[in-house]
């Protein structure tokens, strides 16, 4: 009885685990490309940009970029998915 409960639980973990992963795996297919653009285009002019604007406005400007991000993010999104139909990019 035991041994049947124990593998019964296993088995819910493992399943939930893969319900886990396959829910992983559909987000990663949705927000990979756009993950990929908004990460390769963080430069060094970006990066010193932030450092600065960070030691002029302190945490006063946490605010509007938590409603921004979102927002900047969907548009990064729509622009990559935009690209990926008509097959150009921004050079063309």
């Amino acid at each position: 009885m035991k041994k049947r409960i124990d593998s019964e639980i296993n088995n819910f973990s493992i399943n939930r685990l893969r319900r886990l992963w396959l829910e992983l795996k559909k987000w990663l297919i949705v927000i990979g490309p756009g993950l990929i653009v908004m990460l390769a285009d963080t430069d060094a002019g970006c990066l010193i940009t932030a450092a600065q604007s960070g030691a002029s406005y302190g945490y006063s400007m946490i605010l509007p970029q938590l409603l921004l991000i979102p927002i900047l993010f969907m548009v990064q999104e729509m622009t990559v998915r935009l690209g990926i139909v008509t097959k150009k990019g921004m050079v063309n």
